[in-house]
């Protein structure tokens, strides 16, 4: 979680700050004002403004709601605190949330306003119906953050195994330092999204940056579906960025169905009238658990007209039982694909079909290194791949060890001069200028970065020298 610090310094400057107009503090748990955090949920929305609730590091036999009645103000819930409440265990998992019975840990249907979850710990399960961990319905101009948070170990038996989210109309949903581990839908007639499942339409906007989404599953039986391991995105809205994030060792079930996408399942569809945008960047994707020809990164697309464009750069894919990326695209939109590794998966690097309506130079493949799959070879409609490096050995530091980074002999380091004029990214995957030399290089790490071995954290652009 590497922006903790970060964020604790927000949060005390913005506790500093609303001290003086009036927000209230409102202490929960042992030793608090109220002795449940839903006593404190009750009061704050209650006095309405912008309130905090800080809540004792313990462990709590408690299934919170935040209602639809929330229609103004903020809610600011601050894990990890002593008995004096005076000092902060930046822990998650000092702050759990965990009801016993059929419950999720928390319910959140607020219509306004801003909720946001800092430095705790879900966990919950609902076998008979929608996110053991965490289950959310907002709407409006309402927000939704979770920040320094963990959603583990949770059971659904439809969608969404540790989450399952609806981000409606103008709503906006960040989830940022995050981890998503262990959850499961499980469900003999098949389910969606093992770790999170995420919902969203007309101009709302999901944001998922710097967080871990792993070792999650969809159990399903027979002949029925079993679709995003890890994360199943049905997306209707505005804008879908997922950055700087890690999505490993999700897997799919047994079943003789569809067994698709077993890190991440996109299926997009356009809304009336809204340019929509999906852009993953500088994601890490692996997988170990899946079995059968699953894909690793599944999009389906349907669009319905030209509005939707679809971005996936500056990532590495390893180990997938199927295709590394596997797209399917009808009755319009774009693709672009950029940047990426993908390695050791055991079908196709990249399958792309398409109903031939996205018009020229809508689908645009270049500057991956494809080696070692079952086939290199990306198949691809004609003419929409280019500049890539396919079939050599790019010459990775360590890919025993999940190094996928160049050696300075890698030929796939300035090789190609046709980078398209209207740049993908202007970083690499570990945050280094995505050209330093002559040229661009080829897959998802580019060589020559002064602080390329994973050390340092955060935005390492301005450390860069060209060759």
């Amino acid at each position: 979680m590497k922006y903790r610090n970060c964020v604790t310094l927000f949060v005390c400057v913005v506790l500093a700050i609303s001290s003086g107009v009036g927000a209230a503090v409102f202490t929960a748990g042992p030793g608090g004002a109220y002795s449940t955090i839903q006593g404190a949920i009750d009061a704050a929305l209650a006095a309405g403004g912008d309130n905090y609730i800080k809540v004792r590091a313990e462990s709590y036999d408690e299934s919170l709601s935040i209602p639809d009645t929330m229609i103004s103000g903020s809610l600011t819930f601050l894990g990890g605190w002593d008995i004096w409440f005076a000092a902060r265990n930046s822990d998650p998992a000092s702050t759990t949330i965990h009801p016993s019975g059929d419950a999720s840990a928390v319910v959140v249907e607020h219509v306004g306003g801003v909720v946001r979850f800092d430095g705790m710990t879900f966990t919950g399960e609902r076998t008979g119906g929608y996110g053991g961990g965490v289950y959310a319905q907002i709407r409006g101009f309402s927000e939704l953050y979770f920040d320094h948070c963990v959603i583990r170990d949770s059971t659904s038996g439809y969608a969404g195994g540790g989450a399952y989210i609806k981000v409606l109309e103008n709503a906006v949903l960040e989830i940022l330092d995050c981890e998503i581990i262990n959850n499961s839908v499980v469900n003999v007639n098949g389910g969606i999204g093992g770790g999170i499942y995420l919902y969203h339409n007309a101009g709302s906007t999901v944001n998922i940056s710097w967080s871990s989404i792993r070792d999650n599953s969809v159990a399903a039986g027979g002949s029925s579906n079993a679709k995003g391991g890890g994360l199943f995105l049905e997306m209707w809205g505005y804008r879908f960025n997922m950055l700087d994030c890690e999505l490993s060792g999700n897997a799919l079930g047994s079943s003789t169905g569809d067994r698709q996408g077993s890190e991440a399942y996109l299926k997009v569809s356009q809304f009336p009238d809204l340019y929509q945008y999906v852009e993953l960047r500088r994601n890490r994707y692996s997988s170990t658990g899946s079995i059968g020809s699953a894909s690793m990164l599944e999009v389906f697309s349907n669009p319905s007209n030209s509005q939707v464009a679809t971005m996936i750069t500056d990532s590495w894919f390893s180990g997938g039982a199927g295709a590394g990326i596997d797209v399917e695209m009808y009755n319009g939109g774009s693709f672009m694909a950029a940047n990426n590794t993908v390695t050791e998966c055991g079908g196709v690097s990249i399958n792309l079909q398409s109903d031939g309506s996205q018009g020229s130079n809508a689908i645009d493949i270049c500057y991956g290194v494809y080696w070692n799959n079952g086939t290199d070879t990306p198949t691809t409609p004609a003419g929409t791949t280019h500049s890539n490096l396919i079939g050599t050995d790019p010459l990775f530091v360590d890919p025993a060890g999940g190094n996928y980074r160049l050696q300075a002999s890698s030929p796939a380091i300035d090789v190609f001069t046709d980078y398209p004029a209207w740049d993908f990214s202007d970083i690499d995957l570990h945050n280094t200028d995505r050209r330093i030399g002559s040229r661009v290089d080829c897959g998802g790490s580019e060589w020559g970065g002064i602080f390329g071995d994973g050390f340092e954290v955060g935005t390492t652009r301005v450390w860069s020298s060209a060759q």
